[in-house]
């Protein structure tokens, strides 16, 4: 019999907590906080900023040889938007006929940098690829890529679009 230990050392191991590190990357929630704009008169005193990465090809497993490059795209703001009030295309992240007001929208730059002046409040966050939007989160009531602004302070959500990465 083997030890505990043995699969952890085997390839397949190491793979499997790859994915389960990849896993709870993902599935981190956005934080906010207070940030000092210092002289900086672009950055945003409230609202979301943060940084879009395209995902694509193979993270599963050794040797790992998937790219994660900067994204330009159109990222649009939504009031809460819940899987009843979106058309949700299978079981995937893109969605189209999303049936809550649209709030704002911003482009990230080459480098994939985003924000958002935004009010305080909850909103759910798209990201325009092609004719459809990409949302990769949903909390536990059905809220697509929720994000909550909080009053004086910044919310950080970085962007990671992986429908074109396996793992």
């Amino acid at each position: 019999m083997k030890p505990a230990n043995a699969f952890l050392a085997s390839s397949a191991g190491r793979c499997a907590l790859l994915c389960l590190g990849l896993a709870a990357l993902l599935l981190t929630a956005p934080s906010c906080q207070k940030v000092d704009s210092g002289d900086d008169p672009a950055a945003i005193d409230q609202g979301v900023q943060g940084k879009i990465l395209f995902w694509q090809g193979n993270f599963m497993c050794c040797p790992v040889t998937g790219t994660k490059k900067p994204a330009a795209r159109t990222v649009f703001f939504h009031e809460l938007t819940n899987l009843k009030q979106a058309v949700q295309h299978g079981y995937s992240s893109f969605f189209t006929d999303i049936r809550t007001r649209l709030v704002a929208t911003t482009n990230s730059n080459r480098m994939g940098l985003y924000q958002v002046r935004q009010e305080p409040g909850r909103y759910s966050v798209f990201v325009k690829e092609g004719q459809r939007f990409y949302a990769n989160g949903i909390d536990d009531d059905g809220n697509i890529q929720p994000v909550q602004v909080v009053a004086g302070s910044v919310c950080i959500l970085d962007i990671d679009i992986t429908y074109a990465a396996w793992c």
